[in-house]
């Protein structure tokens, strides 16, 4: 099997003022690497990407396409976590990638893509951010673009993932109030700024989001609250979403169930445990605890 294309750290120097938020260039190439491991995924025609945001997974994925369809929103949308394509284009442009294609486009509307014409569609992190009444359209839309016999890859956000921000959610104010407590008495003799402690606290306790009182975290993709949230993401409600759309379950996946969340913090811990993500991920219970959840299926017949 082949390993996804390179992506240098030159290269992604030159992309820092893009970049989503801090190591999303590590953590993707590290989420492609492990589910390239879990894939059979060989040379196609055509790769379908839905919600490609920057194109960086494009790039990573490139290689197993002699074309590349990259589908995404035109403009930038705070709501939908839309980047715009402008963002995907000037990636494209400095890695120089020749066979993607950048097509702007809604995930419910593929009508730009003809019908049976692609070999696998793939996306990752993308249906969390369409309403969920809106989600049986979109796998309709991805049947229909695929060829007989054809593969969908999702990568979503599991119910662990959500059980975990309510943790940090109600972690964040305590160590909040340390970090004061801390600040006042070190300020008292002068040891404030080099202490370890108090820089490991200020760390963890600091945040761009405004200092209001939540009692349940926000909703991070399309739903009404946190609490319908995590009841969407559990296992079983992906799994129905594509067999009532005429798709066969052929694996199921994590990719991460060794960090509790994404950040800066866990970079190294997800990369140093990549080989038991590798090996436990597919294997039960470790494919339904991981922060993400891969489903690939097959097209079947109507």
């Amino acid at each position: 099997m082949k390993n996804s294309k390179p992506f240098s750290e030159e290269i992604a120097d030159s992309l820092r003022e893009i970049e989503p938020w801090p190591c999303f260039y590590r953590f993707r190439q590290t989420e492609v690497e492990i589910l390239l491991h879990n894939l059979n995924l060989q040379r196609v025609n055509t790769i379908l990407e839905i919600g490609c945001g920057i194109a960086f997974n494009a790039v990573l994925l490139s290689a197993y396409a002699w074309r590349y369809i990259a589908t995404d929103l035109p403009e930038p949308d705070p709501q939908t976590h839309t980047r715009g394509m402008f963002l995907a284009q000037r990636l494209l442009d400095i890695v120089g990638a020749k066979n993607i294609e950048l097509v702007d486009c809604s995930a419910t509307d593929l009508s730009k893509i003809e019908s049976e014409s692609v070999d696998v569609v793939y996306s990752s992190y993308v249906l969390e951010h369409i309403p969920p009444s809106y989600r049986d359209r979109v796998m309709q839309e991805i049947h229909r673009v695929l060829v007989e016999g054809g593969i969908v890859i999702t990568v979503v956000p599991n119910f662990v993932e959500r059980a975990w921000n309510y943790l940090r959610h109600y972690v964040k104010p305590p160590l909040r109030g340390i970090y004061r407590v801390c600040k006042y008495f070190y300020l008292k003799i002068g040891k404030y700024q080099t202490h370890p402690f108090v820089s490991f606290i200020r760390i963890k306790s600091s945040s761009s989001e405004p200092r209001k009182i939540n009692i349940f975290p926000p909703p991070h993709g399309f739903y009404e609250s946190s609490l319908q949230e995590l009841l969407f993401h559990f296992p079983g409600r992906w799994d129905k979403l594509h067999c009532r759309n005429k798709f066969k379950l052929l694996r199921k996946f994590t990719i991460s169930w060794t960090i509790p969340w994404m950040s800066r913090h866990t970079i190294y811990l997800y990369e140093a445990t990549r080989g038991l993500n590798k090996k436990l991920g597919g294997r039960f219970p470790f494919k339904y605890l991981g922060i993400s959840y891969c489903i690939v299926a097959q097209k079947a017949k109507i």
